[in-house]
């Protein structure tokens, strides 16, 4: 009885807590905002001229629908196209800032990850949401009154995709797409052997195949005659059709892929920085610092005061940098092999 009373106390104390805990804005924000005016939000804008809808969603997902229409007599300049926007929103403890991260398009049309951006909440009621990009201006506002929810629109964009090792699936590795990563494909024939090296991010994942939205391209053709050539293509990302490419690459095809956390590339720079320095002072500075340039005389107690501290720092810093580098995983289908070497995509 005294276990289950116990058990009682602890449930409402967490319950009760994780109310406390809860910012109220962020269910207030949940629903659709049409942007009035930069005046007040009894004020509409021009609908004619501007369009803009941001909505939150219960799930912490934004999306923001975006129109520009200029007059008939600016023919060359008329867009009526409606630009949707989608990331994820998160609201800070003192309920002041509006986060906004992994924002992208929708349909996704080039490899370009926007940074992670930020606005200010001025003021926010039910029906009225100011906002500013400057903490300081009170003056460059936007202000957003509240209308019925839209309906999301259907979005395919991960900003996380998963490989799943083959002999234990439940091992996983989650890859954080805007942190970078490559593929490598090589196939062979009887004239020769193609390799490529593949940067972007992926679109879709099915059983046999992914769809690629290329950033950087690389592709080296051998003849297996002496003779080979190398073409870098390098996709500008933006929104226009004709400057993206998307690739539907074959995972049999795929060798392996190359990836780093940004953590691990972190240490891996700070690494090969301290080693530069250290290696820098061993064979520059040390000898340098160790003449006496008056009397041409040498101090061998410096020369090996700076030695013994460059090559500390080179002992530290190379194992940092190799044990931090780049992890490659070998790829493989579903179900193919099982092998703890080999890696393949969660669909």
């Amino acid at each position: 009885m005294k276990i289950k009373s116990i058990i009682l106390v602890f449930a409402f104390l967490f319950a009760a807590f994780d109310l406390i805990g809860q910012n109220p804005s962020n269910s207030l924000i949940i629903g659709s905002w049409k942007l009035a005016s930069n005046v007040s939000c009894d004020k509409s804008a021009d609908t004619n001229a501007f369009y803009s809808v941001i909505s939150f969603y219960e799930n912490h997902v934004y999306q923001m629908r975006k129109s520009t229409k200029y007059s008939d007599s600016l023919r060359y300049t008329k867009n009526d196209t409606v630009n949707i926007e989608a990331g994820s929103w998160k609201i800070s403890k003192n309920g002041k800032i509006l986060k906004y991260k992994d924002c992208h398009e929708i349909p996704t049309l080039n490899y370009f990850y926007k940074t992670k951006s930020k606005e200010y909440i001025r003021n926010f009621t039910d029906s009225c949401l100011v906002t500013s990009f400057d903490s300081k201006d009170n003056f460059a506002n936007s202000y957003y009154k509240r209308i019925s929810l839209l309906s999301p629109a259907n979005d395919n964009y991960r900003p996380v995709i998963f490989l799943v090792n083959s002999l234990d699936s439940t091992k996983k590795k989650a890859i954080i797409q805007n942190n970078g990563f490559n593929l490598f494909s090589k196939l062979t024939k009887n004239s020769g052997s193609v390799t490529k090296t593949i940067s972007g991010y992926i679109n879709q994942i099915c059983d046999t195949s992914i769809s690629l939205i290329v950033a950087d391209e690389d592709i080296v053709i051998d003849q297996h005659n002496g003779f080979f050539s190398r073409i870098d293509n390098y996709y500008s990302g933006t929104a226009k059709k004709d400057s993206v490419s998307i690739q539907t690459l074959k995972i049999k095809d795929l060798n392996f892929l190359k990836y780093n956390s940004r953590t691990r590339s972190t240490f891996h720079d700070m690494g090969s920085i301290i080693s530069v320095f250290s290696v820098s002072a061993l064979l520059l500075a040390a000898p340098l610092v160790s003449i006496n340039y008056k009397n041409g005389t040498f101090n061998s107690n410096r020369y090996f005061s700076w030695a013994y501290t460059s090559m500390a720092g080179i002992a530290i810093s190379l194992p940092i940098s190799i044990l931090s580098k780049e992890k490659k995983y070998k790829l493989t289908l579903r179900n193919k092999v099982k092998d703890k070497k080999y890696w393949y995509f969660m669909d």
